[in-house]
């Protein structure tokens, strides 16, 4: 009777499985992008910063990933940046990468471990931003 069952859902007796795992993290992201910015006073500049380190471990398209999230911060005009940090494992040497004026960074850590942070710019901020403090952010961002 279970040879009978597993052969009509599809698995085998004796193997470990489940349903398949499909999860669209830029869609994720976009979404917390859109409840996180609804707490940000929409008469100043603000940086929402998003801690998630299954970003960094399940996807691996990062600039494609930077293209689709650029477009969603774009609706808030109050957002002048997003962040999203956390961590992923490995130890490849410390990297910036710029895509238009956006930032990947990594940097590697003790224990086989990467910080790693996406920076998106919002070229479409309401408020205006000195070209100095664009600077200054961009500096602290390559020297974290």
């Amino acid at each position: 009777m279970l040879e009978e069952w597993s052969k009509a859902h599809g698995l085998s007796i004796g193997e470990f499985s489940g349903p398949s795992y499909n999860l669209d993290e830029v869609k994720r992201i976009k979404l917390k992008i859109n409840k996180e910015q609804l707490q940000l006073p929409k008469d100043h500049a603000n940086i929402l910063v998003i801690v998630d380190d299954e970003w960094f471990f399940r996807d691996s398209n990062v600039e494609r990933s930077i293209n689709e999230l650029e477009e969603g911060i774009y609706d808030f005009g109050h957002v002048f940046a997003a962040i999203i940090a956390g961590e992923s494992p490995g130890s490849d040497a410390n990297r910036i990468i710029m895509k238009d004026q956006h930032m990947l960074i990594e940097k590697v850590r003790p224990y086989y471990r990467m910080d790693k942070a996406i920076i998106l710019f919002n070229g479409y901020c309401r408020q205006i931003i000195s070209p100095n403090t664009i600077a200054k952010m961009y500096d602290a961002f390559r020297t974290y």
